[in-house]
């Protein structure tokens, strides 16, 4: 990494609820003992591990955090390798 990752510094700007219409799914992207987990209801808790900013790797997968002109985090793509999802839109709710 070319940068300074902070897990609670990208949970505040990240952590919330998302959800994705496509897959009629939704998640919490949160600090859990100090590590950014992805937090879905029927899955146990996910770490993300940052491989750039604003993406991560989740052991099946790769999340991309996408930014709003001003900066704010307003979703992410979900790439997964095992059920071969490409670019799932998740969108972040309540922001």
């Amino acid at each position: 990494m070319n940068f300074a990752f902070d897990a609670d510094e990208f949970a505040r700007e990240a952590g919330g609820q998302y959800i994705c219409p496509a897959l009629g799914s939704s998640c919490d992207i949160a600090i859990e003992d100090g590590r950014l987990v992805l937090k879905h209801r029927r899955y146990d808790t996910i770490n993300l591990y940052c491989v750039d900013q604003d993406r991560f790797f989740c052991g099946w997968g790769f999340l991309a955090f996408n930014r709003n002109a001003d900066g704010a985090v307003t979703g992410f793509d979900l790439t997964d390798e095992l059920f071969a999802w490409r670019e799932m839109a998740f969108t972040r709710l309540g922001r």
